[in-house]
């Protein structure tokens, strides 16, 4: 066979921040790039809810668009304080 493995890819054409909620659009080489996207950003814990909202075919790659609440982990208490107030 002489199919040309692609490279996968995505890039962020756009970034637009409302509070906590971001909005994204770009493009990937193909719909596994934007799905490996996809799971990267969860697996930052930085981010919930992530949506695409759309992912079509131009031009041989794949346009995009992508929304996201930024969400922070807490941070865990230094050693010797404690993690949180009151009890007992």
């Amino acid at each position: 066979s002489e199919a040309v493995q692609r490279t996968q890819f995505v890039w962020l054409s756009n970034l637009d921040q409302n509070n906590a909620i971001l909005t994204m659009n770009g493009v990937g080489t193909s719909l596994n790039a934007i799905a490996d996207f996809y799971t990267n950003l969860t697996a930052t814990g930085y981010f919930k809810n992530i949506d695409v909202s759309n992912a079509q075919d131009s031009a041989g790659n794949f346009v995009f668009s992508l929304k996201a609440e930024f969400s922070p982990p807490r941070t865990a208490a230094p050693a010797g304080q404690p993690a949180a107030a009151g009890g007992n």
